[in-house]
């Protein structure tokens, strides 16, 4: 998919959003001047977000032992995160990956954005889904297929980004047909805690579109980021945070950890890019230069098999909302 496509916040739910906002006193006054721009066709770049580069493969992020990053936290991301691959041509079984997973709660299970598994040429369901599946990084040749369950057709009729108003529902948990070997999966937080603006994140996901030929993909690609800003839940929708993580294609349903407890919990899960696209420009949401997050929270978690245990608090809200409509994934020429 390509970077205008996919990892989607759509032009229509942005505007829903926005104008639910524009009515809420609290950010009346600072979106009263802003409008919701379409992503232009010619950008391509990566939304590089500072003045370098800080993506790497995991095990060179620089700092890790410095905030408590490991040699068994290391195995645990070649176990438990990896690709989505399904098949971009049913008649001849060619297969393509398309994004970024991880596992959450049991071995069995991962959580990815919602459309990636949507054909943002037509905006329909792929017809494909059975052949979808999970392959990891320790073991990058075994692929684990995903399970089409009734819950997860579900998710997808309700989740599905190309509706109206959907951009704080594109997630989905799904049921792979055996364990992934090896993988003791990310907890999940239940204490209903929105993340607070300066909380750093440890994104770990599948390599990028732009630095493929920098990496060879035998391991994640890892960044130490942080979050900025965040867009309170409404309407059954999760917690969306703007960050200055660096991204491009195939970042899409990449987990978000933080550090909880002395153990690294999933907390947000990668969805779009903002859509100006320019290298290198610094983090600011009223120019639509940012990598937005949901968070892992409420329907999510019940999802994945666990019950939020505390009241949720008032999320902190950033200084402006302008979501694109744009995708981190690509399907390749095979569609």
């Amino acid at each position: 998919m390509r970077i205008w496509r996919r990892l989607r916040l759509s032009l229509a739910g942005a505007i829903a959003v926005l104008a639910w906002l524009v009515a809420h006193q609290a950010m009346a006054h600072a979106l009263a001047s802003k409008r919701v721009a379409r992503a232009p066709a010619f950008a391509r770049q990566a939304a590089i977000i500072g003045p370098t580069d800080d993506r790497a493969e995991l095990s060179r992020v620089p700092g890790l032992k410095d905030i408590g990053f490991g040699r068994d936290d290391f195995r645990q991301a070649m176990a438990c995160t990896g690709t989505i691959v399904c098949a971009v041509n049913l008649r001849t079984g060619t297969l393509t990956a398309t994004a970024s997973a991880g596992s959450v709660v049991s071995a069995n299970q991962i959580v990815t954005a919602a459309h990636v598994f949507f054909d943002p040429k037509t905006g329909q369901r792929l017809a494909s889904l059975q052949s979808c599946q999970f392959r990891n990084y320790a073991d990058r040749r075994a692929g684990i297929p995903i399970l089409v369950t009734p819950a997860f057709e579900r998710q997808l009729r309700e989740n599905n980004p190309y509706r109206s108003g959907n951009q704080g529902r594109d997630w989905a948990a799904v049921r792979l047909r055996s364990d992934i070997p090896n993988c003791k999966p990310y907890e999940a937080d239940a204490s209903g805690d929105w993340l607070a603006p300066g909380t750093e994140l440890l994104a770990i996901s599948r390599v990028h579109r732009d630095i493929a030929k920098k990496f060879d993909g035998r391991e994640p690609i890892g960044q130490r980021c942080t979050v900025r800003s965040a867009v309170p839940n409404w309407s059954g929708m999760l917690p969306l945070y703007f960050t200055d993580c660096d991204a491009d294609t195939g970042g899409s349903g990449g987990l978000g950890l933080v550090h909880i407890g002395g153990k690294w919990v999933a907390k947000a899960m990668m969805v779009a890019i903002g859509p100006s696209g320019i290298n290198y420009a610094e983090y600011d949401v009223t120019r639509n230069q940012f990598t937005a997050f949901l968070g892992i929270e409420q329907e999510f978690l019940r999802a994945v098999g666990v019950e939020r245990s505390a009241p949720m608090p008032i999320a902190p809200i950033g200084p402006g909302f302008d979501p694109p409509a744009v995708d981190l994934d690509e399907r390749g020429t095979g569609r």
